[in-house]
């Protein structure tokens, strides 16, 4: 009988400030997701910080083959996203950003089209080594060194007949920024690669502190998407025409959080 399998395999693991953290995982198993349930007490300064959130400063969440190779790759903030696309929900979250509150955000690392998917599944004896590495920026204005947290939960597929030929890889293809105002950053696709979803990621212009300098939702901003030399054009719309139609095929994304009022931010 074919079932998924739950494991804690590490639990409450210190992660430094600044620095990247990798964990080994286990020679052998089928692995669907992996689970990672992040926390860390704030700082007396943290409300002073335009980023707050500990999902703001997880700059890589990668699984390796302890070399080069990667797996999956993205950001924290990106990985919460996948999950809203493949799970149908934004993950666990309390951003209460209050001095010496714990905040707490869970994020989960799929290798198929859902957990549990027995079509897809890393095969980690197909490999000699597998890491988790973990990387943030935080400072000590956000909360103390090590006081950042992860709970690490692999969930894996048992006594399937027969090992899936292969697993869904997310990774950061590109970060780019335009050169200045009105000008655009052109892409070519892959085309060697089977490409099941795209995503894109807007940033405001945001420092430490202070106001926003500038915001992505302005009615100059435009996303196209096209095949075939740019003659059949698939999207051509402006950011919040895309948020509208992903919600007619996703659901809404509630978040939520608690944030200090500030007149400077």
């Amino acid at each position: 009988m074919v079932y998924l399998k739950s494991q804690r395999k590490y639990q409450e693991k210190a992660l430094s400030n600044n620095a990247t953290a990798s964990l080994e995982l286990p020679e052998a198993g089928l692995l669907s997701a992996i689970q990672i349930a992040f926390a860390a007490t704030n700082a007396t300064s943290i409300q002073d910080n335009n980023k707050a959130r500990i999902i703001d400063h997880l700059t890589a969440i990668e699984v390796t083959d302890g070399g080069t190779k990667k797996l999956f790759s993205l950001t924290g903030q990106q990985t919460k996203a996948l999950d809203f696309y493949v799970l149908g929900e934004v993950m666990q979250e309390n951003a209460s950003l209050y001095q010496a509150i714990t905040q707490r955000t869970t994020v989960v690392i799929p290798f198929g089209a859902y957990v549990g998917d027995p079509k897809h599944a890393l095969d980690l004896a197909s490999f000699d080594q597998v890491n988790l590495d973990i990387t943030n920026d935080a400072t000590t204005a956000l909360w103390a060194d090590q006081a950042l947290t992860a709970d690490v939960q692999l969930i894996t597929i048992q006594d399937l007949a027969a090992k899936p030929p292969g697993y869904y890889k997310s990774y950061q293809w590109k970060s780019e920024a335009p050169a200045a105002a009105a000008q655009h950053i052109y892409h070519k696709l892959p085309v060697s690669d089977r490409i099941r979803r795209v995503m894109c990621q807007l940033d405001p212009t945001i420092q430490t502190v202070g106001n926003t300098t500038a915001e992505m939702m302005s009615n100059s901003n435009n996303l196209k998407f096209t095949f075939g030399e740019g003659k059949e054009v698939v999207w051509d719309h402006r950011p919040r025409d895309l948020m509208r139609a992903n919600s007619l095929v996703y659901g809404p994304a509630r978040v939520t959080g608690k944030y200090f009022p500030s007149t400077t931010q």
